[in-house]
């Protein structure tokens, strides 16, 4: 996926009507910020992503929906709309070191003194109390289950329940029942370690579902963030990890929107948005206490973004532990 858009050298005309306040830029992408160009990709109520030359994305969004990988958040009124700005698709967008002009109708100032958001967890592997993480990654998938909600992949959070392993079978929603055999595959080809059935199993997740970020998509961005996360770095087990996640990727090429994609190649580096990576830092570094408020809200994310990815960090999570022996199952 790397479109390409023609005439990006043509110099606008500045007539700007918004002036907004950038409040938080992720680390990495603002180091990419200082000199470029791209046009409108998509615009929303709330949010505006713009297409870069490179192929790549940057998200404009309301600074309460928090940080993302590839997001510049800003300070918007409470009945502020971007669909009520004279903004369209495609429309040229100009990016410089602390300026960013979007249309000529919107100018984004401030990025120097914006809050720096880091996409990946702040989680030394040597600190881990694992008996806490295998009662916090326990304590998360009764919390999906508990979520009510009848659609997305949350209902295979209890594949690993013994004791409700046949009702869980029996009561997935539809779309759980048809990813089941798929995560099934999935899992096991990840504790064998054969990649070649890693990218087939989750070539079958991609794209599956609603949206511009599918559950199946949203599963395998929780799948690799947590997998990433619970493998010491500098060991063999980070390596194969990293590897499982460019399988992914491979197979997520061309087969998925643009917008999940973006966020599928970051999960791909153990990154993600904010409310994902504060509930990853409760459940490797917390307690109940801190797991609770921190995946609450990772579950309010989207439609159903935020269960499907805490699903997938569930699994995850699981797979690396017991892949290097240590936690085992989550029964």
């Amino acid at each position: 996926m790397n479109p390409k858009i023609p005439g990006m050298n043509i110099n606008p005309v500045i007539e700007f009507e918004d002036m907004m306040n950038a409040v938080s830029v992720s680390r990495p992408l603002k180091a990419r910020l200082a000199s470029a160009q791209g046009e409108i990709y998509s615009v929303y109520d709330r949010a505006i992503n713009v297409l870069l030359e490179d192929g790549s994305l940057v998200a404009f969004v309301d600074h309460l929906q928090g940080g993302g990988p590839f997001s510049i958040t800003l300070d918007l009124d409470a009945d502020f709309s971007f669909r009520n700005i004279p903004i369209k698709e495609h429309d040229r967008v100009y990016l410089k070191p602390n300026v960013i002009e979007v249309g000529g109708a919107i100018r984004v100032q401030g990025l120097n003194m914006a809050k720096e958001f880091d996409p990946l967890p702040h989680i030394q592997s040597k600190e881990l109390d694992l008996d806490k993480i295998q009662s916090n990654l326990l304590y998360l998938k009764n919390f999906v289950l508990r979520s009510g909600r009848v659609d997305g992949l949350a209902d295979l959070a209890c594949l690993y329940s013994p004791d409700t392993r046949s009702q869980a079978f029996d009561g997935l929603n539809r779309l759980a029942r048809f990813a089941l055999l798929n995560v099934m595959g999935l899992l096991s080809a990840i504790r064998e370690g054969d990649l070649d059935r890693v990218g087939f199993w989750s070539s079958k997740l991609i794209g599956l579902g609603p949206g511009s970020t599918p559950s199946g998509d949203d599963f395998l961005s929780g799948l690799m963030v947590g997998g990433i996360t619970a493998s010491p770095e500098g060991t063999r087990y980070r390596k194969y990890w990293k590897d499982v996640s460019q399988k992914i990727i491979l197979s997520a090429e061309d087969r998925t929107t643009l917008v999940s994609f973006e966020y599928l190649k970051w999960a791909s580096e153990g990154m993600g948005a904010e409310r994902v990576i504060r509930a990853i830092e409760a459940l490797f570094l917390g307690g109940e206490m801190d797991v609770e408020p921190a995946t609450g809200k990772l579950l309010r994310m989207g439609s159903t973004s935020g269960v499907d990815i805490a699903t997938g960090i569930l699994f995850g999570c699981q797979a690396a532990l017991e892949h290097y022996g240590f936690g085992g199952s989550l029964r």
